[in-house]
């Protein structure tokens, strides 16, 4: 089943770079961001590098940028995640919930 990521969020405690810095010694993590155009692509990793969004994010090779669902599902099943957090699409987490074993949502 799907499990709600805001009231598992609201229990952490840990800061975003201490989760982040934990989870990369044991996994790989990928960052799946939806960006219409070269330039939103651009614009979108300067701010995810620059603006704190995730700028302590070390593996700048596994940030991947969509466009359509059609391409976020094949990188999803390209990756074979153990684990998927869907932020922006609830029912996206139902598409891909063959193929990924744990799904949280925002919602």
């Amino acid at each position: 089943g799907f499990m709600n990521l805001q009231s598992t969020m609201d229990k952490i405690q840990l800061d975003r770079n201490q989760i982040f810095n934990a989870l990369e010694e044991v996994f790989n993590i990928y960052i799946i961001v939806r960006a219409e155009s070269i330039a939103g692509e651009t614009e979108t990793y300067t701010k995810i590098l620059t603006e704190s969004l995730l700028p302590f994010y070390k593996q700048k090779h596994r940030i991947l940028f969509y466009n359509s669902n059609i391409s976020k599902l094949a990188f999803v099943r390209q990756i074979e995640p153990l684990v998927h957090i869907e932020f922006d699409d609830s029912n996206f987490a139902a598409v891909i919930h063959p193929f990924v074993p744990v799904i949280f949502t925002s919602e």
